[in-house]
């Protein structure tokens, strides 16, 4: 998911903050993640490879903030009333 919504990769702003949320978790970025797991995991063993923990850990604290800049945005331009916006944003990295 990082890869998709990390400030490094080229977001579409087209459509409202929600739309581009939507689009996020649409079924065929669902499934481009899973070959890429997969590739990962036939490469590297997370458990016996420190650094990649570390990096995995980096990956899901930038996606945090990215929902987080999301969310902020879904509720400025009114696609989006959330009240809890880290929390909210939480929930999404899950």
């Amino acid at each position: 998911m990082s890869e998709t919504t990390g400030k490094n990769h080229v977001r579409s702003k087209q459509g409202t903050a929600l739309e581009q949320l939507q689009s996020l978790f649409s079924p065929k970025r669902a499934q481009k993640r899973l070959e890429a797991t997969k590739l990962m995991f036939r490469k590297f063993n997370p458990k016996t490879n420190p650094k990649m923990i570390g990096m995995e850990f980096t990956a899901l604290v930038n996606e945090r903030d990215d929902f987080v800049d999301l969310i902020t945005q879904g509720n400025q331009d009114g696609s989006m009333h959330v009240d809890h916006i880290e929390q909210t944003a939480e929930i999404f990295r899950c």
